[in-house]
């Protein structure tokens, strides 16, 4: 992606105050996540969360993210679930987007999600392990937002917005 595209990026990122947001992606490989696929004739488009490949993340999220980092070595997990409960939680506005003025390729070939990491999971199973550690934070701290219809998607209480 060249530097230009970038800049676009974090123009419309800080423009917009977004918490989160990504280049969507060309559609000549395969993706797990259709929502980051670029559509014609958008600028943008908000999304509940942001694929953890290539996001722009504000530094207030990023820091509050911290230590959540070393429960998910391969970054499974923290994109759908942890970045956008802990928004939530922490009241930070702004949201998350897919760019579709700004594309970029998806050049590395998808893993079978076999691999163990040296935390003995696989990826899969960090998030599965992220999904219930973000369902009992919101449980203890803010209970009333396990009811956001948002949040539901996201955590599997309401069908399936992740993995």
């Amino acid at each position: 992606m060249p530097i230009v595209a970038v800049n676009q990026a974090l123009r419309i990122g800080r423009r917009l105050g977004l918490l989160t947001f990504s280049p969507s992606l060309t559609t000549d490989r395969l993706c797990y996540h259709s929502h980051m696929f670029q559509r014609e004739g958008f600028l943008y488009r908000r999304v509940l969360w942001v694929e953890i490949m290539m996001p722009f993340i504000a530094m207030d999220l990023l820091m509050a993210a911290a230590p959540y980092y070393s429960l998910a070595i391969s970054a499974a997990g923290i994109d759908c679930f942890v970045y956008p409960v802990l928004a939530r939680l922490l009241s930070l506005e702004g949201g998350h987007a897919v760019l579709d003025c700004v594309v970029a390729a998806h050049r590395r070939e998808m893993t079978s999600g076999q691999r163990r990491f040296s935390n003995g999971c696989t990826a899969m199973e960090e998030t599965g392990q992220l999904r219930w550690l973000c369902q009992r934070l919101l449980a203890e701290q803010k209970p009333e937002l396990l009811l956001d219809r948002n949040l539901r998607l996201l955590l599997g209480l309401a069908g399936r917005a992740c993995v």
